[in-house]
């Protein structure tokens, strides 16, 4: 249960801690058209993709074992976010490794929903994913403080 919780506070990192980085990020690659917009997108792209990808990840949880999809979605958000900081010196990169994110984030959520579904019923069911929604929220909040 725990596990699964921690896991679940990863969609939050995807996209609220680099908020406070896009100014630095829009003045460093300036010197591209469209500068801002580019470093918006950094933002808003995992999210783009975990919309696109998350009907996927359902397809695929329904065909494989969904605690190997978590694990992977878990591996490819750590190589995605080092990978960002690798290849700082690109936005076409990191726009990149954004895009992996967000691959990682439809995995993580609908793998680890699945999973939950599976261990809970009934009013179990219900307290875990308010349980799941809290540990968001939480996240959100100390995240975007450490990031800050």
């Amino acid at each position: 249960t725990c596990f699964l919780l921690l896991a679940s506070t990863m969609t939050v990192l995807a996209s609220a801690t680099l908020a406070p980085a896009l100014p630095a990020m829009t003045a460093t690659f300036s010197h591209i058209d469209n500068a801002a917009f580019w470093a918006q997108m950094i933002l808003a792209l995992p999210g783009l993709i975990i919309a696109v990808c998350a009907p996927l990840v359902g397809a695929l949880v329904d065909k494989f074992n969904s605690q190997k999809l978590l694990v992977s979605g878990l591996a490819l958000f750590l190589v995605s976010g080092v990978l960002g900081y690798i290849w700082q010196y690109s936005i076409w990169l990191i726009l990149f490794s954004r895009a992996l994110m967000g691959v990682a984030v439809a995995l993580i959520m609908v793998s680890g929903t699945t999973l939950a579904g599976r261990y809970f019923e009934g009013p179990r069911f219900s307290n875990y994913m308010g349980l799941q929604a809290a540990f968001g929220g939480f996240g959100g909040v100390l995240f975007l403080s450490v990031a800050g």
